[in-house]
């Protein structure tokens, strides 16, 4: 991956002289950057999927969301057809996760729930 971006690895040299990063670790940190953006990438399109069905988004993770389940198609057929639409959209193998995150709510019907949180714009 290195070896295919010399104008990028030079620009980690330089860094790795201000020992902001190691130079035995350039290579490694380069690599670093590179997934850090494909996993931007592949997050905004999920959010873009979202938007798309009517879905909203509680919070970004690493290199994911949080997806509320309530409305339309959820669960692992969703799952599914975001991993299709992410593909197709960055160029590259996505395979989304569904899972389950299971919140107790002890309030009633009546009071605003702290995960009642209003939508990303």
């Amino acid at each position: 991956m290195a070896l295919g971006a010399p104008a990028a690895m030079e620009l980690v040299r330089r860094a790795s002289k201000s020992k902001t990063v190691e130079p035995h670790k350039e290579k490694l940190t380069w690599q670093s950057y590179v997934l850090q953006e494909a996993e931007a990438a592949a997050r905004y399109h999920k959010i873009e999927w979202c938007e798309m069905h009517g879905k909203e988004v509680l919070s970004l993770q690493h290199d994911g969301i949080i997806v509320d389940r309530r409305g339309g198609t959820h669960g692992r057929e969703a799952a599914a057809e975001m991993s299709k639409y992410v593909e197709k959209a960055v160029g590259y193998p996505v395979r989304v996760k569904h899972e389950e995150l299971m919140v107790e709510d002890d309030t009633n019907d009546e009071e605003e729930s702290e995960w009642d949180l209003p939508p990303l714009s």
